[in-house]
This record gives C-alpha cells, sequence and structure tokens, in this order.
C-alpha cells in the first residue's frame, strides 16, 4: 500500500515508471517517463492507458491528454509511444477517430473522451487485438453509457478502427470510465465500468450486461477507486486475472492516494460468482511476527498483517474509539464501521457489502480471515478484510490507529515488509 502524491498545481501530468521482481508485491519507482510530455496547455492532464507488446517485438503504451484547459474531462485526445526497452519512449501518430460509419447519430461524440485503452487479443492469426476505451457513444445517451471499441488493422498496434460500442447500455450505468477487460475463460469475458462495476459478455463484440451478482465488484464507497482489471496480454497465463486500484486516504477533491493491494479475480466453483480475492504473491508481504499481539503507533505507519478464525472479524482501537469489520452471517454481508468493541453495538449505520454468501454451507472452524492494517501519511488508517480469501472492501477509516486489536485473533499479528514506508 505504497503511496503517492501528486502536484495538483498541475493534474496528473506525468507517467510514472515502476517495477515489481515478485509478480506485483513490491515496486521499485524510478520516477516519471521523461520522454513523454504534455503537448497541451499546462492546466490539461495526463490519463494512463496500459503497455502491450506487438509481434514487432516493440512495447506500445496508449495514453490520453485533455485540451479543454477547463478540467472538464470532455476533450481528451488518445495518444500512443513505442519503446524497445520500456524506459525511453517514442510519440507515435495517433490513429484512432470517432467514426465509424457516415451516420452521426451512431459513433461517438467529437470533441469527447477517448482514454484507458485496454487489450483484448481477437485470436486471429495476424495478431489483432480489439482496444475497449473509455468514449461517448453518441447513440446511448438514454440506454446507459458504453465502451469505446476498435480493432488493430495492422500488427504495430497503433493504428486502429472504431467500430460500434459493445455496451454496457444500461440506464443504471450511464457514462464513465474502462477499467478494463479481460477473457476469464471459454465464451466468457469480463469488462470493469463505471466506477468499478462489473459487466459480462459471451462474445469480446458484447453486448456487455451487468452480472447477476458482485456487479459493485470494487465501488467507491470504501475509499477505493478507479479498479481495473489486466488480462492474459498483461498476466500473460490464460485465465489470470489480475485487479489493481486506487486507495483515497482521505475524502475530498485533494485526496491523498495509495495504490491498493493487487488482487485476483476468480469464479467461484460452487455459485459461479466472479469475486476479488486474495493474490497469492502478496504473501510476501508477512513480516515477522508481533509477540505481543499489538504494536503501537510506530508500527502502525508500516503496517500489521492480522489472522483469524470465525465470521466476527476484527476490531481496530482508535483514539478515541474504534472500528469494526465482520460478515454479517443472517444477512450474507460484509459490515464495516464504527463501534467501541468487537461484541459492541455500532455507533454509526455500518457500509454492507454484498459479495454474495459464499460461507453459508460452512461452519465457523472453517471460516478464516486475515486484516492488512496501516495508518496513511494522511493520519487515517486503511484496512482491507479477507474472508476465505474474499475481500470485502478496501476502507479508509477516520483516526488513527493504535495498535490495539481484538477478535479471534488465534492466527497472530505480524508486521509487513513494503518497499515504501511512509
Amino acid at each position: 500500500m505504497p503511496p503517492c502524491n501528486f502536484d495538483y498545481a498541475h493534474v496528473f501530468n506525468a507517467i510514472g515508471h515502476t517495477h515489481s521482481n515478485d509478480k506485483g508485491a513490491h515496486f521499485d519507482d524510478y520516477g516519471v517517463v521523461e520522454s513523454i510530455v504534455m503537448t497541451a496547455n499546462i492546466t490539461g492532464y495526463l490519463g494512463s492507458g496500459s503497455v502491450i507488446r506487438n509481434k514487432q517485438g516493440e512495447y506500445i503504451m496508449n495514453y490520453s491528454e485533455d485540451h479543454s484547459n477547463t478540467l472538464d474531462f470532455n476533450n481528451q485526445t488518445m495518444y500512443f509511444a513505442k519503446s524497445t526497452d520500456l524506459w525511453e519512449w517514442e510519440m507515435v501518430p495517433k490513429n484512432i477517430n470517432y467514426s465509424y460509419n457516415d451516420d452521426a447519430d451512431n459513433n461517438y461524440e467529437n470533441p469527447g473522451r477517448l482514454d484507458c485503452m485496454a487489450y483484448l487479443s481477437t485470436e486471429k492469426d495476424d495478431g489483432s487485438y480489439y482496444g475497449y476505451y473509455t468514449a461517448n457513444p453518441s447513440d446511448t445517451a438514454e440506454n446507459g453509457g458504453g465502451a469505446g471499441f476498435a480493432i488493430s488493422l495492422d500488427e504495430s498496434l497503433t493504428n486502429w478502427k472504431a467500430l460500434p460500442t459493445p455496451g454496457p447500455r444500461d440506464p443504471n450505468f450511464v457514462g464513465g470510465e474502462v477499467g478494463g477487460i479481460a477473457k476469464l475463460a471459454d465464451n466468457e469475458y469480463l469488462m470493469v465500468f463505471s466506477a468499478g462495476h462489473l459487466f459480462t459478455s459471451s462474445s469480446p463484440e458484447g453486448p456487455f450486461v451487468a452480472v447477476d451478482m458482485n456487479v459493485n465488484l470494487m465501488t467507491p464507497e470504501g475509499g477505493a477507486n478507479f479498479p481495473r482489471i489486466w488480462g492474459e496480454p498483461y498476466t500473460h497465463k490464460p485465465g489470470l486475472v489480475l485487479l489493481t486500484h486506487h486507495w483515497l486516504s482521505n475524502p475530498g477533491v485533494n485526496a491523498a492516494v495509495y495504490a491498493g493491494l493487487v488482487k485476483k479475480l476468480e469464479k467461484s466453483e460452487v455459485d459461479g460468482v466472479v469475486r476479488a480475492v486474495w493474490y497469492e504473491a502478496n504473501d510476501s508481504l508477512k513480516g515477522e511476527e508481533q509477540l505481543n499481539g499489538g504494536c503501537d503507533y510506530v508500527c502502525m505507519r508500516k503496517g500489521v498483517w492480522i489472522e483469524g478464525k470465525g465470521t466476527d472479524g476484527v476490531w481496530i482501537g482508535l483514539d478515541g474509539g474504534g472500528f469494526k469489520v465482520r460478515f454479517d452471517r443472517e444477512n450474507g454481508v460484509f459490515q464495516h464501521g464504527y463501534s467501541n468493541s468487537i461484541d459492541g453495538d455500532w455507533t454509526t449505520d455500518p457500509t454492507n457489502t454484498n459479495r454474495g454468501d459464499f460461507i453459508k454451507e460452512l461452519s465457523d472452524e472453517d471460516v478464516s480471515w486475515r486484516a492488512l492494517v496501516r495508518v496513511s501519511f494522511t493520519n487515517n488508517t486503511l484496512v482491507e478484510f479477507y474472508l476465505n480469501d474474499v475481500v470485502g472492501s478496501p476502507f479508509t477509516i477516520t483516526g488513527v490507529a493504535s495498535g490495539e486489536f481484538s477478535g479471534d485473533i488465534n492466527g497472530g499479528v505480524y508486521g509487513l515488509t513494503l518497499s515504501v514506508d511512509n
């Protein structure tokens, strides 16, 4: 959960470069990519995309720039850059437009948003890819949002032809950013769209529709932000889908941001629900056991890993109160909220997160949990709670954790090993 600070005088004005040697548990920060600079007025901003390798051995990055000078997200142009070493990048001509036919009512709004392209192989012999990106389809205003959609025209992956939107066309999810696309299994494709909601389709061309259960895959009520999923073009393993997200450590427009732990998307063999679950590469974050079962404020700045049994969860002591997270067996939901003790009443209404009742046939003896807790540099506390490896919601707690915990903590309390302490 390393932090990153933004200079809000020049919002999102650079692309950073990090590297991991252990599949995404720890990252080394190499600073900004200096060969990519903004072409727009300094009041604009850069939007992140993703990187893929083409058949020619070049790495291709897409990103966007806002050219509105008003920071209104309605005039973003998509750009491409290429590299042979992931260090030095060369801009290449943009070749994706807002039109896929001559009917103005069936194209993308111009000017509009072209941002955040995610890749999915067409599985054709020509090495072509589909691209899914944030856009404003002109024909979906009354029936929900919809992603931008395009296909590569050659092996370079820098020349693209726009295609009709694959959806989602759902009035409950109007507009929003594309958080990624992935093939989970044969004839099963996933899209994250509109602030962390999950959609599915049996075809890469759509239509994408909201999943029946856990549509709020990684929505922002607890502080998670801009979740993105990464399938085989990125993980290089069929069926392995990873999820990343920002984590706001304090509320408001100028919120400080941490990087949340990497998670997996996994479809349950029991009930068929797709959920975000523990990513085993994060096992390396577990440090030395805290022999006294707790720690002090300095320890909380580095973070702790807590393990236990049952559904009662964990209570986290705060200066002047406490916070607990548990699984409500009666209603089959995770609960996050403020309370003065592990068995006390809620002092404010808890936040309920419905991931489906995946443990209803299990006894408490067959249920284990882990919580990762850390005091952020804004003096609020970050907690992730997993029950049988399913994550509830990453949650930002108002206040500083004291290092006092209670619950069925028979698994112990351990330190965290992180690349960045503060």
